[in-house]
Formats: structure tokens, C-alpha cells, sequence
């Protein structure tokens, strides 16, 4: 299966939990200091010497929410939701600290939170508090 094209320009391919994205290393590094050290500071995910295909296996990420953090900084809002449930709203969260990207989070994080902001806490609610701050 090809992978799915975040830059179909890509030189990087990110498999995230078996799937494939393609993206440019270069955008991903702009926005992530991890990805960034990752990448390009000889870490076993650096491009191997003399080889055309670049793969990083991310096997402990989700799938959906890597991708839509991929998609924003992409700027591809187009297909970005504007609703998150707050179980989605908490992986892209995770995802999103893990790289050291919350910032690409800035555009959204208003309309992904005001469906929750009345939420009362109800006793055997796995989710209590969600607090948000982006600076």
C-alpha cells in the first residue's frame, strides 16, 4: 500500500503503527525540536548514508492523531475537524507533547475545547479535567 502523501514531494516516511505517511523531513524538523534531533543530529533515525528510501518507525504512536498533527503543520486545515472528542482531543495532546509540537496546536485549540468547557464532573468519568494552556 502506498503511503499516504502529506508531501507527495516527501523524502521521509514516517510508519506509525504500520501505516505509512510521507513527509519532507526538512517540514517536520521546522516543527519539532525532537523530530529535529531525530533527523538530523545522527540518531539512529538520521537518513542512512547513501540510500534513497528514508523510513522512521514510530510503533508506539497513534496512527490518527500523528497524522492530523502532520496535516496541521502542513497547513492543510481543510481537512482538519473541527470537533475532537475529548478521548481524540487527549491523543493529539500526547502525541503533540511527545515532539515537542503543542504550538502547532494554537489554531484549533479554541474550537476543539469549547464543546468541553461546561463539561461537569460526573463521579466514574475516566476524563475529569481537561486544562489547556498555549502560549
Amino acid at each position: 500500500m502506498p503511503p499516504l502523501a502529506c508531501d507527495p514531494q516527501g523524502d521521509l516516511t514516517l510508519r506509525v503503527n504500520q501505516k505509512d505517511i510521507l513527509v519532507y523531513s526538512r517540514t517536520v524538523a521546522r516543527s519539532s525540536t525532537v523530530f529535529r534531533a531525530m533527523l538530523f543530529t545522527g540518531f539512529a533515525e538520521s537518513k542512512p548514508e547513501g540510500e534513497s528510501a528514508w523510513t522512521v518507525d514510530l510503533p508506539d504512536d497513534e496512527f490518527h492523531p500523528t497524522l492530523l498533527l502532520l496535516t496541521m503543520i502542513y497547513g492543510n486545515f481543510a481537512s482538519v475537524p473541527d470537533t475532537l472528542k475529548p478521548e481524540e482531543l487527549y491523543q493529539l495532546l500526547v502525541v503533540a507533547d511527545k515532539y515537542d509540537m503543542i504550538h502547532t496546536l494554537k489554531p484549533m485549540v479554541s474550537t476543539w475545547y469549547r464543546p468541553h468547557k461546561d463539561a461537569i464532573t460526573v463521579v466514574g468519568n475516566e476524563i475529569v479535567v481537561l486544562v489547556i494552556t498555549i502560549n
